[in-house]
């Protein structure tokens, strides 16, 4: 499945396109467990690009499923964690299309637009450094 048309996941293997209703995007999940976080937003631990179970957040709005993402704490290995998420959004969305560095120290923050999505890896600051990878559907 390419990106623009959704996402794949690889635990449990299902495939989401962009724009599925709540309601039948939960039934893909079966018995895993898609919980709800706010109207429109649910979080499942799932594996999506790496081979490590993760947070994966999934965004609705009136047209169906719109934004994908994974967040979390740095670890102590800062660098080397990001590097790692950085070359699964690459293996996904290929090179990033800018870069900047939002914040003197850590690494650069990635962004990209692509027909149909864009993307963006970001480290930064709220109530302590976070880092965020997402795609969203334009």
């Amino acid at each position: 499945m390419k990106v623009s048309e959704g996402i794949r996941l690889i635990k449990p293997q299902i495939e989401i396109p962009w724009g599925i209703d709540q309601s039948s995007c939960k039934a893909m999940f079966g018995d895993f467990c898609l919980s709800k976080k706010t109207d429109g937003v649910y979080e499942v631990r799932c594996q999506w690009l790496s081979t490590e179970p993760e947070i994966l957040t999934l965004m609705f709005n009136q047209n169906g499923l719109h934004t994908v993402e994974l967040h979390r704490v740095p670890s102590k290995q800062v660098v080397k964690s990001f590097k790692r998420w950085q070359s699964f959004a690459e293996s996904l969305l290929g090179e990033p299309t800018s870069k900047d560095l939002e914040y003197f120290e850590g690494p650069e923050s990635s962004y990209w637009e692509k027909s149909g999505v864009h993307g963006y890896h970001r480290y930064y600051y709220k109530f302590g450094f976070v880092e965020k990878l997402g795609v969203v559907k334009t």
